[in-house]
Order: C-alpha cells, then sequence, then structure tokens
C-alpha cells in the first residue's frame, strides 16, 4: 500500500499538538567540549551504540562499562528497534511479529528501577521507544482503521501495542520527574549544571505525558466497538484533550479533529452527534488541506454510521466536489481514499438496510467500490482483501464470492500452510489454524471450477491457486489429493511452464512417500497416478531417469510395446542400463512368443529381438567386467540368462542352431563360481542338446546328455532328461501355434533319435535309482516314435515308423515291463499291485497305432478290454486345480468308444456298434463325445441314426 496514506504519527504529534521534538536522552543532550564517540559520556555512548544496531559493540559496551544485567536487557531490546527505524518498510507481516516481540517485553522493562546514573537514559530509551512503536509499530494499522473502519485482527493488534505504549509513556514521565527532583536536591547556586538539566527532565516528563492521550486513542481504536470499555475509554481521552480546544491554540483545529476521531471511535448516537460537532468546527477552522480532507471523510463516515443513507450521498457528493477542487500536491496520495469513503458509505447502508433487497444492493455496491480501489490502485490489494476476508466466516458460500476474495480465501490458507511447514523443519511448536488452509483449499477449488466452465475469472490466478492448494493438501497430510491438484495444475493451459513441471515433480515425490508408507489402499491409489504421471515427466520434460522406472511398470502390466520405448529411453549414463537393456530384450522376445509365423510382423519382431538381445549382451558383459566383485556377479549371472534367452530365440524362431550352439557352448566356464551356476546350467543344458541336435549332430548331442547324466546324482539326471523333453515340448507347442510344420516335424524326430539311447543307457546303467525309472523312459521312447510316425507324410515312412512305434509299446505290455510298472503305482499294496495287468496307457496307444494301420480287429480286441475294464474312467471326471474342484469331459473315454465303434463298421459288427451308439447317446445326449470328440459323433450320428 501507499506509503502516503499513512503519515508519520511522529510527526504529526509533535507538530500538531506542541512542536516538540522526541528527546534523546537527557545527558546525550549537554553540550560536550570534545567530538566523536568518545567524547559522549557512558549513558550518551551506549544510546548512540543502539541507535546504530550495532550490536556486538553494545554487548562489549555494556560489559564495560558494569552496566548491570537488568538494565543491560533494556538496551539490548532496542537494538530489535534499529529494524523499524532503517530507511526500508518491513512489510506488515515481518514488522508485526517483530513489533509483538518487543512489546511483550514492556512490563519487565518498566518494572526495572535504574540507578541514578542510568535513570535519565533509560527514561529517553523508553520514550524513544514509544515513539518508535507509534510511529513504525501501529502507525500504519490506526490509520487503516481510521479509514476502513473496525478489522477484529487489527484491531487487537492494535490494542496490543498501543497499551504498551502506554505503559512505557507513563514510566518514563515517572523517570524523568524522579530524575528532576534529584537533580533540584543538588542545586545550591543558579549557575549550576544541574539548572539546565532539570528543566530538561521537566520538559521531557511534559513531552511524554503529552503523548498519553494519543497513545489512550489508539487503545480505543484497539478496543472491542461498542462496548463500555471502549465508551469509557473514549471519553477519558476526549477529556484529556478538551482543554486544549481554546481560541489561544493555534494548533486548535487539530485538536478538535482530533475530538471528532475520538467520538467517532466511541460509537453510539452520541459519539456521533459529538463528531459531527467536531467534525464541522474543523472544517470551519482550518485551510490545511490535509486536516481538511480527513475532516470531510470524517464527516462522511458520521453520516453513514448515523443511519442517514441521503445525507450520506450529500455529504460524500460534498466531500467528492471539495477534493476536485483541490490540486493534486495539496492532498498527495489521497484520492484512493474517496472510493473508500464510498465503500464506507455503502457498508453503512448494509448495515441499516430495512429489507434483504436493499441489504444485497449495499453490499455489492461496497463490493463495486473496493473492486475500483484495488483496479486503479494495485497496492491497496492486501488492505481491501484483508478488510473483504474480516466479513467471511466458516458459513460463508464460496460460490457466492468474487474471485479477488476467493484468491485472498487461498493466500490466507498459504500463509498458515507455510507457517506450518516453517515449524516442521524447524521442529517448533506453530499455532497453527488448519481450518484456513481448508478454506484456502475450497477456495482454489471454486475458482478452478470456474475457469474450467469458462466464467470470468483471471487464468493465472485460477492456476496460482490451484497450485498453492496442492501445497495446502500437501501441509494438512493428504498426499493423494495434493497429487490430485498438482495434476489439475499441470493440466490448465495458463499453468506456468516451469512451475509445471515443478508440479509434477512434486506430486512424484508426494506418490513415492506414499507408497514408501505401505497404506494399502492409498498405495493403490499412488500406483494409479504414477502410471499416468511417469509419462508426463518423461515425455514433456524430459526426465529420462524416470524412464527405467515406468518401462518396469508397464512390462509388469503386460504392455510391451509402452515398456520396450520406455526401456529405449534409459540414458547411457544411468546404472540401470545393462538392466534396461536386458528387459527390453526380453520384452521383444516375448512379443515373438506371442506372434503367429503367419503375421507379417513376425519376422521382422523376430530380427529385432535378436538385435536386441545381442546389444543387451554386449552391454552385460561390459558391465561385467567393470563393475566392483558383488555387482559383478549379478551382471555375470544375468549375462548368462541373456545368452541363454537369446539362443533359444535363434534356434526356435531363426532355425539357427549354429548361433546357439556357439552362445552356449562355453557356458559352463561363464558361469564358473556363480552361487547361481547350476541352475543356470539346468536351463541351459537341455536347450544345448536341443541345438546340437537341430544341428544333424544328434549323436553328439545324445553323447553329451549321456555323459551329463552319468556325471549327476540320480535325482538332478531326471531333472536333466525332464528339462530336456520340457524344451523339446515348449518348442513344439511353438511351432504348432505359428503352424510351422517343419520345425514340427524336426523337433518330433529329433526327440524320437534321442530317447532310445536313453532306454539304452537306463538299462546299462548299474544304479538302481537309475533302473528303477526304465519303464518311464520306456515309455517315453515309445510315445516319442509314434509322434515321429505321425509326423511323416510319406506312407512307407509313415508305416515303418508307426511299426516300430507299436513294437515298442507291445515291450511295454510283456511281463517284466508290466511288473516295473506295478512298482512306479503309488498308494496301492503288494497285493493291490499283483491285480494290476497292464498299462492303460499303453493299451490305448497300441489301439491308436493298430487303428492308423488298419488293423482293426486287433485295435477292437484291445479298445474292447480297455472299456469293459473301465480302466480309462467314466464319460466324465473330477478335477481339481488350485484348490477348485470342477467335472469335465473325459476324452480318453470318448476316444475308445469312438474307436471301439468305428472298428465294428470296420469288421462287420456294424449292428454292435449301432447299437453302442445309440446307447451312448440315450444316457449323454448332446454331451456324448465330450470336447475334442463331439463332432466325430455327431458324424456317426448323423451317418447311422439319422442324427438322432
Amino acid at each position: 500500500m501507499p506509503r502516503q496514506l499513512l503519515p508519520s504519527t511522529r510527526r504529526l504529534l509533535a507538530s500538531a499538538v506542541l512542536g516538540l521534538a522526541v528527546l534523546q536522552p537527557v545527558s546525550a543532550q549537554v553540550e560536550q567540549p570534545a567530538t566523536g564517540l568518545d567524547a559522549l559520556d557512558d549513558a550518551a555512548t551506549l544510546g548512540k551504540i543502539t541507535e546504530l544496531g550495532l550490536e556486538s559493540l553494545l554487548r562489549h559496551t555494556l560489559e564495560r562499562q558494569g552496566v548491570p544485567e537488568d538494565q543491560a536487557d533494556l538496551y539490548l531490546a532496542d537494538i530489535a528497534l534499529s529494524r523499524l527505524t532503517g530507511e526500508r518498510m518491513i512489510p506488515a507481516d515481518e514488522r508485526q511479529p517483530l513489533v509483538l516481540d518487543i512489546v511483550a517485553g514492556v512490563d519487565e522493562q518498566i518494572a526495572v528501577e535504574p540507578s541514578d546514573r542510568e535513570r535519565a537514559a533509560v527514561a529517553g530509551q523508553m520514550i524513544r521507544r514509544a515513539s518508535v512503536l507509534i510511529d513504525r509499530g501501529i502507525g500504519e494499522e490506526v490509520r487503516l482503521l481510521e479509514y476502513f473502519g473496525d478489522n477484529p485482527e487489527r484491531r487487537r493488534y492494535v490494542g496490543t501495542v498501543a497499551t504498551a505504549v502506554g505503559k512505557l509513556l507513563e514510566r518514563s514521565a515517572e523517570l524523568y520527574i524522579a530524575e528532576q527532583l534529584a537533580l533540584e536536591d543538588k542545586i545550591v547556586s543558579a549557575e549550576q549544571r544541574e539548572v539546565q538539566l532539570a528543566t530538561q527532565a521537566q520538559q521531557a516528563a511534559r513531552q511524554a505525558r503529552s503523548l498519553i492521550p494519543f497513545a489512550d486513542y489508539y487503545r480505543v481504536l484497539g478496543t472491542v466497538p461498542d462496548t463500555p470499555d471502549r465508551i469509557n475509554l473514549a471519553e477519558d481521552v476526549a477529556d484529556q484533550l478538551k482543554p486544549l480546544d481554546v481560541p489561544r491554540n493555534p494548533n486548535r483545529a487539530f485538536v478538535e479533529l482530533m475530538l471528532g476521531k475520538i467520538y467517532l471511535a466511541r460509537g453510539g448516537k452520541e459519539g456521533r452527534e459529538q463528531a459531527r460537532d467536531y467534525y464541522d468546527r474543523a472544517i470551519a477552522g482550518t485551510t490545511s488541506p490535509v486536516r481538511l480532507f480527513d475532516a470531510y471523510f470524517g464527516r462522511t463516515v458520521v453520516e453513514a454510521l448515523d443511519g442517514n443513507a441521503d445525507a450520506a450521498q450529500q455529504q460524500l457528493n460534498a466531500f467528492n466536489s471539495w477534493f476536485d477542487a483541490q490540486s493534486p500536491e495539496t492532498v498527495p496520495g489521497r484520492r484512493p481514499l474517496l472510493l473508500v469513503a464510498g465503500y464506507r458509505v455503502a457498508e453503512a447502508n448494509a448495515a441499516n438496510a430495512t429489507s434483504s433487497e436493499a441489504r444485497e444492493a449495499a453490499k455489492a455496491e461496497s463490493t463495486r467500490f473496493l473492486m475500483s480501489l484495488v483496479d486503479q490502485f494495485e497496492g491497496y490489494r492486501p488492505v481491501v482483501t484483508g478488510q473483504l476476508l474480516a466479513r467471511i466466516d466458516a458459513d460463508t458460500d464460496l460460490s457466492g464470492l468474487s474471485p479477488l476474495l476467493l484468491d485472498a480465501i487461498v493466500d490466507r490458507g498459504r500463509q498458515e500452510a507455510a507457517k506450518a511447514a516453517a515449524a516442521a523443519t524447524s521442529g517448533e511448536v506453530a499455532d497453527v489454524d488448519e481450518d484456513r488452509i481448508r478454506r484456502g483449499v475450497d477456495a482454489a477449488v471454486e475458482l478452478q471450477d470456474r475457469l474450467t466452465s469458462g466464467g470470468d475469472v483471471d487464468a493465472p490466478t485460477a492456476a496460482r491457486a490451484v497450485f498453492l492448494a496442492a501445497l495446502m493438501q500437501q501441509t494438512l497430510g493428504n498426499s493423494i489429493e495434493a497429487v490430485d491438484l498438482f495434476f489439475d495444475y499441470g493440466e490448465l493451459p495458463s499453468a506456468d511452464p516451469d512451475q509445471r513441471r515443478s508440479a509434477y515433480r512434486r506430486a512424484l515425490g508426494l506418490i513415492e512417500q506414499v507408497k514408501a508408507d505401505g497404506d494399502e489402499d492409498a498405495v493403490v491409489a499412488a500406483d494409479e497416478r504414477e502410471a499416468t504421471l511417469l509419462p508426463i515427466l518423461i515425455d514433456e520434460f524430459g526426465d529420462v531417469e524416470r524412464a527405467f522406472d515406468l518401462a518396469v511398470r508397464l512390462q509388469r502390466q503386460g504392455d510391451l510395446d509402452g515398456a520396450i520405448e520406455y526401456y529405449g529411453k534409459v540414458p547411457t549414463d544411468d546404472p540401470r542400463l545393462p538392466t534396461a537393456r536386458q528387459n527390453q530384450f526380453l520384452a521383444v522376445a516375448e512379443q515373438v512368443s506371442q506372434t503367429s509365423g503367419d503375421d507379417p510382423r513376425y519376422g521382422d519382431l523376430v530380427a529385432r529381438a535378436i538385435d536386441e538381445g545381442q546389444r543387451a549382451l554386449t552391454t552385460m558383459e561390459a558391465a561385467a567386467e567393470s563393475a566392483p566383485s558383488n555387482l559383478a556377479e549379478i551382471y555375470r549371472t544375468r549375462a548368462a540368462d541373456t545368452r541363454i534367452a537369446l539362443a533359444r530365440l535363434r534356434l526356435n524362431e531363426r532355425n539357427n542352431a549354429q548361433a546357439a550352439i556357439e552362445l552356449l557352448s562355453d557356458l559352463e566356464r561363464r558361469v564358473e563360481g556363480l552361487p547361481e551356476a547350476q541352475a543356470i546350467l539346468d536351463d541351459a543344458l537341455p536347450l544345448r542338446f536341443q541345438a546340437q541336435a537341430a544341428a544333424g549332430d544328434v549323436d553328439g548331442a545324445t553323447a553329451d546328455l549321456l555323459r551329463l547324466l552319468d556325471d549327476s546324482e540320480p535325482l538332478r539326471g531326471f531333472q536333466y532328461i525332464e528339462q530336456f523333453r520340457q524344451t523339446l515340448a515348449d518348442a513344439y507347442d511353438r511351432a504348432v501355434s505359428r503352424s510351422d510344420d517343419e520345425a514340427r516335424r524336426r523337433l518330433t524326430l529329433t526327440r524320437a533319435a534321442v530317447t532310445p539311447r536313453l532306454v539304452d543307457w537306463i538299462e546299462a546303467s548299474d544304479d538302481p535309482e537309475y533302473r528303477k525309472y526304465a519303464y518311464t523312459f520306456r515309455t517315453l521312447d515309445a510315445e516319442t516314435q509314434f509322434q515321429a510316425a505321425m509326423e511323416e507324410s510319406d506312407a512307407a515312412t509313415r508305416e515303418r515308423r508307426l511299426r516300430t512305434a507299436l513294437e515298442r509299446y507291445e515291450q511295454l505290455g510283456e511281463a517284466e515291463n508290466v511288473n516295473r510298472f506295478r512298482q512306479l503305482i503309488i498308494g496301492l499294496t503288494d497285493e493291490q499291485r499283483q491285480q494290476v495287468a497292464y498299462d492303460p496307457e499303453v493299451l490305448l496307444n497300441q489301439a491308436r497305432i493298430l487303428f492308423q494301420l488298419g488293423e482293426f480287429s486287433d485295435a477292437r480286441q484291445r479298445l474292447g478290454r480297455l472299456l469293459n475294464d473301465r480302466t480309462l474312467g467314466e464319460p466324465t471326471q473330477t478335477v481339481e486345480s488350485n484348490g477348485v474342484t470342477r467335472i469335465e469331459p473325459n476324452d480318453l473315454y470318448w476316444e475308445a468308444q469312438l474307436r471301439y465303434i468305428q472298428t465294428g463298421f470296420e469288421t462287420g459288427n456294424a449292428d454292435t456298434s449301432v447299437q453302442l451308439l445309440r446307447r451312448l447317446v440315450a444316457l449323454n445326449g448332446d454331451a456324448v463325445g465330450g470336447t475334442r470328440w463331439k463332432d466325430d459323433f455327431a458324424q456317426l450320428r448323423t451317418e447311422h441314426l439319422g442324427g438322432q
């Protein structure tokens, strides 16, 4: 606010009332024969050092002069005053706490009984302190109360300081009188120095007492309006000044102006009548434009408060007419106060309105004056908003407030939040009004809603409010709400670009904190918001150091495209780069596994996966060479995993067995000494066997596998065999899913070439643990021979392989192997085992092969035995998975029934087959055939039952 609004109270009082300057300590005014600081006496020296604000020098001088501690504290207290009296005008939010700190020590200061030597100096300090507190401490607030009317916070502040000022002035006068009397006791002749000093002490006491009425007037302004305390205090102050309201007083017009203010502050009809009279006399008795301005202003307010709207308007018009006739130089800085006068009239009209319509109209007029004041004189914004805020309570509907006032509520909340944040940083306890903070958030949201709905709101102001609301929510501990507001800010077109980045970063910090705290619901909410936030920070603001985190998140969620993209943005100086490249390769490799071989993208995906794999491997191995030992182990392990994945990709997707062999050839050496070496080899060696076989070296692959089995314990050996089988099975399934007939055939033939040798090896083994599972190996071999036969398109080769498979299965049906089968069955007694006549799977596969060979009679005989013995179960079976039990079709049962019916038609047993078919349909209805064989049974029903 412009300084012209608040003329210096010290100059006002001194020149207008008695023309007295604020005195320095009495002893400092005596003429000294010498010059410089050293020439002053002790008290003057201390006073000068204090005035200059030289705290270190003051402490040293106090100690050197031996000033008692209680008196020294008075000097030290004045150091704080030096900040108030400097050239820089201190803002109210800095000044008021400083003033209140000074005022807090007044009672202690006035209780000190100084020594005779220090009495005059202490009295001078007190009057100086009182003058500074009046001029720089509350002068501005006093004028605001005079012009804008009551404001509870401002009133309380003024009352506190004015009370302290009155105490200082009273004590100062007492000490000067005591000094005067002490000096007079020493006078024995008129020529003594004590005569002059006693006179000066008397004048200083008179000056202190002359200022007390003005301090008391400020106390009136600082007292709750319309209370007996205020009325009585105002009457007492007026009584002190009335003796000066005499014709011989050259400043009589000023005294009358002050009496008008006092009675206006007194309030009530009687007070206003007295004020009206004194203002009229002041107007008639002075030519000073400044005093006339205040008199006209007060006269207008009197009419407004008296409830006479017409008289108030007439007086306001007269005030404006008088002001327009003045030159700007005669009433500098006063034009804004004409709008304030209009505001006071409108406020009074609202208070005295007899209808709600009139009240609302007057309030609108009041707000219009204040808005005009802010629009035309920006420096008044803090005052206006403060005045408006004083009229708002917790029940005020924010939707009806102006944007200016909403912004003020936001800022007030911000101040409370800043106070809380400062206290949290320092570890101190602060008196924070959290309701104000919440109200600030609500006001910001209201501004945001108006902005987004196209309301008449300044966009930058609304954006700033949303950002502050986020900070306030953070202060309140509402982290998720703060994150959402930071997001809202970032989405506003009016958001400052740098501030927008700050908002998103702050949001991420809160998200990370919430996730670290571990509250389950909050973590879920934070995680959802993080997914939105990370791409913004990375893509819009280049925070690529967060790319790894986002890529991991996307990969975990199954968004492979997104994961690949952001792994590619991880900067080269990020220590997680090797892992990023490995994960990027694995994500592309997973895309390959999910893509059909017929898909046009398939070839490019495979090529990219191989490139990414090679790059990841190079990066990982380079990191392993340069990293400390503990990290080197991690990188070596990941490099080995990458080699295996890349080898699998080259073998299964590019049919490049040689490349796979090269990647895996010396893996034992590469993983030597790693804690996970064995697990890595368990995964890699079966793949290497597969690659060797695919490269045409089936003998070499088999030899390596058998050599490994010889060197392994049985449990480990069986794991290798199972992994080898599973590796081939997985590759076979991928070939089927991509309709890669050649790959499928190659894998089947490879397995068929290896399994006979495994059988020979286990039969030759002298290890009983291995030999115990010879039957399992033989079963695997028979199965692989059957599958290999089914892959052959040449009829002769197919028949040859089928008969080889049949031979294997028939061998499994021999007594020795049936006995081996019995021993593998778990949960049976010896007697029960002896009752097991055959392996149902072996008998079924014999029937399957015979059916393929066209030997239907033999196939029918085996199928009949299986069905009669019910060894394949019933039409449905009970299956338990993940703790859930369900009923599903038994496809093996339905396969056996289908083939039995078909062999009946082929062997002259058509009637029996039709009869069986009819019975199965009658018993099972549409469920006949289960899942896999449903269409085949449907065809039989059409052909032999007429579709029944």
